[in-house]
């Protein structure tokens, strides 16, 4: 969709170049509900959700592709907003 609609996969750079203020109020409006829906921020207040917003950026991978791979040390947390994801093991399970 993105390189569809814009001609790169960077759609979401312009935020940076906001003031904080507009930023985190665009990045709330687009990502809270998502975040709401994950039970591990269920007693997090607005504020901190919202700030959370503010980092959160979105990523966009093709068919096949892999997101992370087992034994690998993650620096990431991903949220599935569209499509599906298979996780499997070593063996491919």
């Amino acid at each position: 969709y993105l390189w569809f609609r814009h001609h790169d996969f960077r759609g979401y750079d312009f935020l940076e170049h906001l003031p904080y203020t507009l930023r985190a109020e665009v990045s709330t409006f687009v990502h809270l509900d998502l975040l709401k829906r994950v039970s591990a921020f269920g007693a997090c207040d607005d504020e901190f959700l919202a700030r959370l917003c503010t980092e959160l950026k979105p990523q966009v991978y093709l068919p096949d592709s892999f997101i992370c791979k087992a034994n690998q040390l993650a620096s990431e947390m991903y949220f599935l907003k569209k499509g599906r994801v298979l996780v499997s093991n070593v063996e491919g399970r």
